[in-house]
């Protein structure tokens, strides 16, 4: 007599292995989480570090490095259906990278505290965020929120405000971060059962579409904002090579842009919204073809 494998771990895996969106989703995240590596590679040289009352505390973009294996645990939970996890895991990706924008903003404020002509107004703003890094780094941090911390401290940079400001960015990811949160806390019976069901292929459909959408709008968003903080973490090797080879780099070379990330632009970003990529040409000194 033959037995047929009941199990619904299995079941479930199978079924959802077998929707004509998996592997594409699948693949999707590899891309994202190979593109995060490389971008390690191209920063792997930067120093993020603070000096303040003699003490210094150095950042080695923790939560970039974060971010890349929460994505790895998020393609595992999707691979297995594990849905509602995927989804909390996506609003832990969505805070370790902002927070990382937030620090990257923090060192591009840093020189605040050797001016010799203080704001005071920024001087108090800059100490009241660096105190959030410090609280972090003594792993004492449980005052800080994203939304009202991070994202309002990297506005206070015009360029990243124009563009929020612009394109509603602000707006859109409020409603993405309200969809994960009732993922976080369990906010119904649907999300709770993402976790375990076997969804048919309607549902499915619908699920992979909206872990598309979430995690698509986090990662252009980020990286957007990540060229305007910081336009000289997507440069070309190219320039650093010619140096390391005691060869005089091309005119211009420290402005072209990794081949990779300006493959991103090409492919994701303009099929996103082809606007964002008029605008970091436009506002940075990189040479964003």
């Amino acid at each position: 007599m033959k037995f047929v494998n009941t199990d619904p771990f299995e079941r479930k895996r199978n079924a959802i292995k077998d929707h004509p969106e998996f592997n594409g989703i699948i693949m999707l995240f590899d891309y994202y989480i190979n593109f995060i590596d490389r971008i390690t590679d191209l920063i792997d040289n930067t120093i993020v570090m603070f000096l303040l009352k003699e003490k210094s505390y150095l950042y080695q973009h923790d939560h970039l490095y974060s971010a890349m294996y929460t994505l790895k645990s998020i393609k595992e939970c999707v691979s297995i259906g594990n849905f509602s996890d995927a989804n909390i895991l996506i609003r832990k990706l969505n805070d370790d990278l902002f927070f990382y924008l937030f620090v990257l903003e923090l060192d591009n404020n840093h020189q605040i505290l050797f001016s010799n002509q203080v704001d005071k107004v920024e001087n108090e703003l800059f100490m009241k965020n660096i105190n959030y890094f410090i609280k972090w780094d003594n792993d004492n941090l449980n005052d800080f929120y994203i939304s009202r911390n991070a994202l309002s401290y990297i506005k206070n940079n015009n360029t990243v405000s124009d563009l929020i400001i612009k394109y509603n960015l602000e707006e859109d990811w409020k409603k993405i971060n309200k969809k994960l949160n009732n993922f976080v806390h369990n906010n119904g019976k649907n999300y709770c059962g993402q976790n375990f069901k076997i969804l048919c292929s309607n549902e499915l459909d619908h699920v992979f579409i909206e872990l598309r959408n979430k995690v698509s709008f986090i990662f252009n968003i980020v990286i957007v904002l990540l060229v305007l903080i910081k336009p000289h973490y997507i440069m070309s090797i190219d320039h650093i090579m010619f140096l390391d080879s005691n060869i005089t780099p091309p005119e211009d070379s420290q402005y072209w842009v990794a081949s990779f990330v300006q493959e991103f632009f090409d492919e994701h970003l303009t099929q996103y919204n082809p606007e964002l990529k008029i605008f970091l040409k436009e506002n940075t000194y990189m040479e964003i073809l």
